[in-house]
């Protein structure tokens, strides 16, 4: 990816085992598990289905089954909302008038100065120079059914000629069969050792063309070289034969380029929008360079679908599993409207406004007098909901991970995990260990998230002086010959402030691989354990167990801590 990766990230592992950022994250309601968007690997978490969709143009919406009826077909219905073939551009109805007409409408390219004209599509304009709103919107509807006429008439042409391009991938295809089946011909009339004329189609010709090239004496020189002298004319000629399947093939050279800029020539010559979609696959630029793509019709904007996701789990427990659900129309919710601000969604369960949120402060290593490499990180956990939480950061194995995202010819290596939901940055990660521990870390309450309007022009809050004086060297150094105490626990609370706790993770690497590529990721497993019930992560809404004794009711999240060594 162009954009860069972040130092240090921590990833949030759904219920399927696929690391993610928690902004991708969501958490359904009353759940005990945490779903992602990751849809590029294999048994997603989640599942999407499309509700609606709208024009990105003129951001006109429809509901699911009217996109997808016969009328709209996935693109605006609306006359002003079509795209420039050459340059993908939105086009402008313009007026003017011509030295053969009165005023007429056709649209217009402002980027590569393409015009429908060329390919007349016009429409009579309004014979007054300040039209009124219902004239300029007839003129506009009169120019927008023309182009549906044109475009169904050579549809209709093409169905008659058993021609069906639907699309740049399949003309180019096409064209690619086309030409190899020229190929093929020739190279079996050149074993053949046939010096006959090459008719694509007419393999049975082949024999008595030869015989006739030989002539009654047999075979001579002359008799191959003026066969060699029509093949080269008939090779020629088959090259600007207008078409190839039913697509048009045009030769261009620097010597006849006049003829290209011809706009007098046959109709049945002339390139069409759908084999226009055949030389668009070679880029803007040469369909650009070529005065004949000037005629290919104006294209039909798609609509964006926006939709809604599930979560699988969820629905396997016959619960509907909606996380997230967009409204009908895209504006509603943004400021230009009266009422509803902010409001984007019909429903809103990502992750990030309810699961405390983990970072990597800092970030130390220490390589010890044996080759052993220990490190040192500075965690900080938020707590995003307006009720209190207790939790703590306990050990985890590599048993937990996603194993087919794992490689073993560098030790436990993560491929090409989203590390930044932002930049779509993606890295390979190399688990360096595990943190299982002997004895659980303590319990940390954290208070209601404030909100940060409340401190607008009051003065920044400080952080504890424990976090300020935090140094990566000096615990590494005090921890090098406690090798008893970070088998029993290397989780330990260094700060508690309001909403916000600082934990310090001490962990020795387990030597999977003896020399690292400076710059690599690394990373280490974790778990988030937040309790349920007496008052904590009551905004979750999931519903306390009966559990033994001393013992509480906790929510666990495995965690990826990752960073660049």
């Amino acid at each position: 990816s162009s954009a860069t990766p972040p130092s240090a990230t921590v990833l949030y592992l759904d219920h399927c085992g696929h690391p993610a950022p928690l902004t991708l994250c969501y958490h359904a309601t009353s759940s005990r598990v945490l779903s992602s968007s990751i849809d590029d690997r294999g048994n997603p978490s989640t599942i999407t289905e499309v509700d609606s969709a709208y024009c990105p143009s003129c951001l006109s919406f429809y509901d699911a089954t009217t996109a997808s009826s016969s009328d709209v077909r996935g693109y605006c219905p609306k006359a002003t909302c079509r795209s420039c073939p050459s340059c993908r551009a939105n086009l402008v109805v313009n007026m003017s008038t011509t030295s053969t007409s009165s005023n007429i409408c056709y649209y217009l390219c402002g980027h590569c100065k393409w015009n429908s004209m060329e390919c007349d599509i016009t429409s009579p304009a309004p014979a007054s120079d300040s039209p009124t709103k219902e004239e300029a919107r007839a003129a506009t509807d009169a120019l927008g059914t023309a182009c549906k006429q044109a475009i169904a008439a050579i549809a209709k042409r093409g169905a008659n000629e058993a021609v069906v391009v639907s699309s740049p991938a399949k003309a180019f295809a096409t064209l690619v069969e086309g030409w190899a089946a020229r190929s093929k011909e020739a190279e079996r009339q050149r074993r053949e050792g046939e010096a006959a004329t090459i008719i694509p189609g007419r393999r049975g010709d082949a024999a008595r063309n030869r015989r006739k090239a030989d002539g009654p004496g047999g075979w001579s020189v002359e008799s191959l070289e003026a066969a060699m002298s029509k093949r080269r004319e008939a090779d020629k000629a088959s090259v600007v034969a207008p078409m190839v399947k039913g697509i048009e093939v045009q030769r261009l050279s620097l010597s006849d380029s006049a003829n290209v800029d011809d706009d007098d020539g046959p109709e049945s010559t002339r390139p069409n929008a759908e084999r226009g979609c055949a030389q668009a696959v070679l880029g803007p630029g040469i369909a650009a360079s070529s005065a004949a793509m000037g005629k290919l019709y104006p294209l039909s904007v798609p609509l964006r679908p926006r939709k809604s996701r599930r979560c699988r789990a969820e629905l396997a427990a016959g619960r509907t599993g909606i996380l997230i659900k967009p409204k009908l129309n895209p504006l509603e919710g943004d400021s230009s409207l009266r009422s509803g601000h902010g409001q984007w969604w019909k429903k809103d369960s990502s992750a990030v406004h309810v699961v405390p949120r983990v970072r990597v402060v800092r970030q130390g290593q220490l390589m010890l007098a044996d080759s052993r490499v220990r490190h040192a990180l500075l965690l900080s956990v938020t707590n995003p909901t307006l009720g209190m939480i207790r939790l703590r950061l306990n050990g985890a194995d590599l048993r937990s991970f996603d194993a087919s995202t794992a490689s073993d010819d560098e030790g436990y290596t993560l491929r090409n995990i989203r590390i930044d939901s932002l930049g779509r940055c993606r890295a390979n990660v190399r688990m360096i260990g595990s943190t299982s521990t002997i004895v659980l870390p303590d319990m940390v309450e954290l208070e209601a998230v404030e909100d940060a309007l409340f401190d607008i022009g009051a003065s920044q809050s400080k952080e504890p002086k424990e976090v300020e004086t935090w140094d990566a060297n000096a615990i590494l150094k005090a921890t090098e010959c406690d090798d008893e105490g970070l088998s029993v626990c290397p989780f330990s609370a260094v700060a508690v402030s309001k909403d916000r706790a600082w934990i310090q993770l001490v962990i020795e690497e387990d030597g999977f691989k003896e020399t690292s590529t400076p710059g690599e990721f690394v990373a280490l497993p974790a778990t988030l354990q937040v309790e349920i019930g007496n008052g904590s992560w009551e905004s979750s809404l999931i519903k306390s167990v009966e559990v033994k004794e001393g013992e509480s009711d906790l929510f666990s999240v495995r965690l990826l801590l990752a960073w660049r060594a």
